[in-house]
């Protein structure tokens, strides 16, 4: 496993992450739902970053974004459940249809997560309510 498997754990420079996404080709974003996480009430921007280099994500249905990436095809939105990320993982690297299906549907969403285009509605939303 340690052959197609990189677990990184906690990387300090932004610019080694850049490096690591670059060869990546599924990106896994487990969050768990419980009392003790605030993710379900954030927009965590990992996801985003693995959909700006074109990675497929694996995301639990914890964050909002989760279910905009599911429903854009960006990757698969599932429960904390181990045979679910087994089955999610193992459909990106098999089948090399929906792997590119969502790789090109990646970067068509990352594109509205620009921070001109954030902060561009963000300011049209408050100026013109």
């Amino acid at each position: 496993m340690n052959k197609y498997v990189t677990f990184t754990g906690f990387v300090k420079e932004y610019s080694d992450v850049e490096e690591i996404l670059k060869n990546a080709a599924v990106a896994v974003a487990p969050y768990v739902d419980d009392d003790k996480t605030y993710t379900r009430y954030t927009d965590p921007t990992k996801p985003k970053d693995y959909m700006a280099y074109g990675i497929p994500v694996v995301i639990t249905k914890v964050p909002q974004v989760a279910y905009e990436i599911e429903k854009n095809k960006c990757g698969f939105a599932i429960l904390y459940n181990k045979q679910e990320l087994v089955d999610a993982i193992s459909t990106l690297l098999t089948d090399d249809r929906i792997w590119l299906e969502f790789k090109r549907n990646t970067i068509a969403m990352a594109k509205k997560y620009t921070w001109n285009k954030i902060f561009n509605k963000a300011f049209m939303d408050t100026l013109y309510k």
